[in-house]
């Protein structure tokens, strides 16, 4: 792969195809794995042409396949993420007692989404109710009034209700 991948750094275009359709497959199998089929290709499609706009600037020291894995990675954890903050959460007596998305039509991956809401809940309901608020559509500012508190510390709240949620999705 390294030696394919030093001849389409210097313009080859015919080892860049053999990369990229490599890559492709290969990332269609691993998403698939990750997220189901429904999203397996947007996401395999999106990392390849992050990979393609990127990798001609990669300097010696980076190695292209863990390098381009990561960013197979990364797009997973977007998706997730994304998918965590549209989602809608039924809430019953302030227990999480369903997880509804029209995106999420695997099971498993609801009760896991479920599950990690239900964690970051029992850890810290402020961050539960942070990332709730966001994906019921409200604003920045509304949500700061809601829950009496400045901007700056909502992002705060909001980065680490995020990374809890992205880390429980991971594990």
């Amino acid at each position: 792969m390294n030696y394919l991948f030093l001849k389409a750094q210097n313009g080859d275009k015919t080892a860049e195809d053999k990369i990229f359709k490599f890559l492709f497959v290969r990332f269609c199998y691993l998403a698939k794995q990750r997220v189901g089929e429904g999203a397996c290709e947007d996401i395999a499609q999106d990392a390849c042409l992050t990979i393609l706009e990127k990798y001609p600037s990669l300097n010696g020291s980076v190695q292209f396949e863990p390098w381009a894995y990561q960013v197979l990675r990364n797009k997973i954890g977007n998706y997730y993420q994304k998918l965590a903050s549209e989602a809608n959460y039924i809430i019953n007596d302030g227990k999480i007692v369903e997880f509804a998305h029209p995106k999420v039509t695997n099971p498993n991956l609801r009760m896991h989404i479920l599950d990690c809401l239900r964690k970051i809940h029992k850890a810290n309901p402020r961050y539960y109710q942070v990332l709730t608020l966001v994906s019921e559509g409200y604003k920045t500012e509304e949500i700061s009034e809601k829950l009496q508190i400045k901007p700056n510390n909502l992002y705060v709240i909001l980065n680490r209700s995020r990374k809890l949620l992205r880390d429980c999705l991971k594990s």
